[in-house]
């Protein structure tokens, strides 16, 4: 599983620190992280390849789009 890498992906700076502390709080190794300030259109072009997105945006479950 070393190859599978996580973006971390926001625009509020004040989440951005909060997720780069508890690394650091937690001791836990940034390898497989990287941890972006961002919108998705504007990702750094290194960053544009991934197979799978994430998001609270969905938590109700509902698959209509709505």
């Amino acid at each position: 599983m070393d190859d599978i890498k996580f973006i971390f992906l926001e625009i509020n700076p004040d989440l951005i620190d909060a997720w780069k502390r508890a690394f650091t709080d937690h001791n836990l190794p940034l390898d497989n992280f990287s941890i972006v300030q961002s919108n998705l259109q504007d990702l750094p072009n290194n960053l544009r390849r991934f197979d799978c997105i994430v998001s609270p945006a969905n938590s109700y479950g509902r698959l209509d789009g709505g």
